[in-house]
């Protein structure tokens, strides 16, 4: 048996089989979850597709050229196996060139010293191979299955309570991503965070010094907790609440709790957006990507190479569903390096207009436009231009992305870490500089808006690196890493005109989307957590 496949084996076609074969299953093994499933109704398989294919190309390309240095066709197989695995397990170009590297000269070695036969390592990677791909199939279809079928019987609520009162506060919602609260940052990095707390108290701000939101660390799981009660109470708590101690494996499994799609359909289309619209002008400002993509009216994009652009969304529901799944597949391309950028933003896809963000003598930071992860100055032209716009009541999501990893700031504002490597170590320096630039967001705010409601919430605390980094950089215990991971910044200003007697529910921060359609857009839609 073995001598008649080895007939066969030596033809050139099924060489080719054999990288096609390994492409499929490394692909649909590691990115089931990200490619195959169903969004708005519609198979992605295109998305598998392409990456398989791409896959596939650039492995057939590796084996010509290594095949016409080497002139063995099964050394050449074996090398381009072990750099796609290893491209798969790091997604690092430059980690699967050095084991290409390192396993050429490895071979030419044995092959010089032993008269070492590939073809029959070859022939045992095929055989493997082939039996690894039964199960995979099996996996991709019930995935497949399982994304066609809702992970919950309990929609977003649609219907709400409308009341007619038109004297409303216009909302501030500062989306503080990673922004640790006050109490974990004093016990576990001996930093007190006065000047904040001072901000907090001489301007009237409720908060929580020790809010955490146990609703699976990431902000795509978190918002859907924050943004959506109803659904929150009925089905998603189920899966979270108990995650106090939660691993990062643990973490990943909890994608597969809940459906990867229906989770981004609560997030994108969320029940708190959708209540306040039925009295607001809804604004978000931040990065146009498909975690913090939220469908306001308005959409405010810092994220484009060195440009800002306003989206106008409401009128363009089928075409905003269409860009989030291109930006998906971007995003997964900018990942695996095929492009650096994304390349939809510079394409007329939505209605935008180009803003100018650069003369808006906000020079107290040289430093705010070197990285993505701090555009403080097209956060202070996006408000300028939303206080421009319209004189209707306005609701503001402002994605505050500079407490986020790489952690690229000293705490005076100076770049030290200027590529995509996280560094846990300047984590303490880089949060100090955001809270300097967070208090002039607020001042921004405050001044222009005094009767204006401004909520800064975090999603999550420290959410990078494994256990044991947070434990070994940090000097904590693994009892303490929950602490890192769940504790959230946390903070809630209402002035008195608009001051009810249920304000000191928002320090639970699962209420405060419930404070705010109650109390803004009709009374008694939502229960208050305790």
């Amino acid at each position: 048996m073995i001598k008649s496949f080895e007939k066969i084996f030596n033809g050139k076609i099924t060489l080719i089989l054999v990288i096609v074969l390994f492409s499929l299953n490394i692909w649909f093994n590691s990115y089931n979850s990200n490619f195959i499933g169903i969004r708005n109704g519609e198979f992605l398989f295109y998305e598998a597709f392409i990456m398989c294919v791409s896959t596939f190309v650039i492995s057939f390309i590796i084996y010509l050229v290594l095949n016409i240095l080497f002139k063995d066709r099964y050394m050449s197989i074996l090398l381009v196996i072990i750099s796609i695995l290893a491209y798969s397990l790091s997604f690092e170009l430059i980690f699967s060139f050095t084991c290409l590297i390192f396993f050429a000269v490895l071979f030419l070695f044995l092959k010089n010293k032993f008269r070492i036969n590939f073809k029959i390592v070859v022939l045992f990677f095929t055989f493997m191979n082939m039996f690894m791909f039964i199960p995979t199939l099996f996996k991709t279809a019930y995935y497949l299955y399982y994304t066609n079928t809702k992970s919950s019987s309990f929609d977003n609520k649609i219907n709400v309570k409308v009341d007619s009162n038109e004297d409303v506060p216009n909302i501030y919602w500062i989306h503080a991503d990673t922004m640790i609260g006050f109490d974990a940052m004093r016990k576990h990095f001996n930093y007190d965070n006065e000047e904040l707390k001072k901000y907090f108290d001489s301007n009237g701000y409720l908060y929580n010094e020790n809010a955490r939101i146990i609703g699976g660390f990431g902000t795509k799981r978190a918002l859907v907790a924050l943004f959506n009660p109803y659904y929150y109470d009925n089905f998603y708590k189920d899966y979270f609440e108990d995650l106090v101690n939660v691993s990062l494996e643990k973490k990943q499994m909890t994608d597969k709790l809940v459906n990867h799609y229906e989770l981004e359909e609560k997030r994108l289309n969320n029940e708190l957006f959708n209540a306040l619209k039925n009295k607001y002008t809804t604004y978000g400002i931040g990065t146009f990507d498909p975690y913090l993509s939220l469908f306001s009216d308005y959409y405010y994009d810092y994220y484009c190479n060195d440009n800002l652009f306003l989206y106008e969304l409401d009128k363009n529901k089928d075409k905003y569903n269409d860009y989030i799944k291109m930006i998906h597949f971007e995003y997964e391309l900018i990942r695996f390096g095929i492009i650096s950028k994304p390349k939809i933003c510079e394409t007329n896809f939505l209605k935008k207009e180009m803003l100018d963000y650069k003369n808006n003598n906000i020079e107290k930071y040289p430093n705010s436009n070197k990285s993505k992860y701090v555009p403080i100055k097209k956060i202070f032209a996006s408000l300028n231009d939303v206080n421009k716009k319209s004189q209707d009541d306005k609701f503001v999501f402002v994605d505050f992305f500079i407490v986020h990893h790489p952690f690229d700031y000293d705490e005076n504002g100076n770049l030290i870490n200027n590529s995509k490597s996280i560094n846990l170590e300047s984590f303490l320096g880089n949060y100090k500089y955001s809270v300097k630039l967070l208090i002039d967001v607020l001042d921004y705010i405050k001044q222009n808006d005094k009767n204006g409601v401004i909520i800064i919430q975090a999603d999550h605390g420290l959410h990078v690196g494994s256990n044991e980094d947070l434990m070994s950089t940090f000097n904590i215990s693994k009892e303490e890493v929950s602490d890192i991971r769940y504790s959230v910044m946390n903070a809630v200003y209402i002035p008195d005109k608009y001051k009810t007697s249920d304000i000191e529910v928002v320090k639970n921060p699962l209420n405060i989307s419930r404070y705010l359609v109650n109390n803004y857009v009709g009374n008694n839609n939502y229960n208050y957590l305790k």
